[in-house]
């Protein structure tokens, strides 16, 4: 018999006022339904692992995707053990206002994360 299997996503109360996370793998696409207009849409999930151990997914938007690349390349396999600071910032989206999850710049990270993933601070 199949067992569901439900990953446990990434949300802002994880986050708190910012926290690092560790990225455990290269990520995947996945195509998904939007429940508004029932478009498909291509979304990028990788895991990443909290402060506290816990091992959550992160469906990364493209402004992350695009600050994680700016330090570590285009090439997500790279990105493997890499520590990354999060942050969340309250935005409107579609008609509702939400917490939204975001890789901080690559100028705003601490020189001790820079330091630990190999960047010079």
């Amino acid at each position: 018999m199949a067992e569901l299997t439900i990953k446990p996503y990434l949300q802002a109360v994880d986050i708190g006022q910012g926290i690092n996370v560790v990225l455990l793998d290269g990520g995947v696409n996945e195509i998904i339904e939007d429940p508004k207009t029932h478009e498909k849409k291509t979304t990028f999930e990788i895991r990443v692992q909290l402060p506290n151990k816990e091992i959550r997914t992160w469906t990364m938007n493209k402004r992350s995707q695009g600050r994680v690349a700016e330090a570590f390349g285009f090439s997500p396999a790279k990105w493997v053990g890499k520590v990354i600071p999060v942050y969340t910032v309250q935005q409107e989206m579609f008609g509702d206002t939400k917490l939204v999850i975001y890789a901080k710049k690559l100028s705003e990270w601490p020189p001790e994360i820079k330091k630990v993933n190999g960047l010079s601070p």
